[in-house]
């Protein structure tokens, strides 16, 4: 891997060089880090997906009933409409 390296004196006025030396494998643990974050919330975000798809049947039941009677009520807004 590429070594970034810094010229400046460190500690401040003690005339060593390279004291503040950042390596390409440093760099690369914070994204590292940075992946695995990502890859653990889309993990969580799948499993939340999940548990929404597992419905209750009950729940799905009236689910489907509170759907039909949005569309009545729909169609019948666009009657009321057109009567107007």
């Amino acid at each position: 891997m590429t070594e970034l390296r810094s010229q400046r004196e460190s500690p401040a006025g003690s005339g060593e060089l390279g004291a503040g030396v950042a390596t390409a494998e440093g760099a690369g643990a914070g994204v590292e880090q940075e992946e695995e974050e990502e890859e653990e919330a889309a993990r969580e975000r799948q499993l939340q997906r999940e548990e929404e798809e597992e419905l209750d049947p009950r729940i799905q039941e009236e689910l489907e009933h509170l759907n039909q009677a949005s569309e009545e009520i729909n169609k019948l807004e666009l009657q009321l409409n057109v009567s107007m």
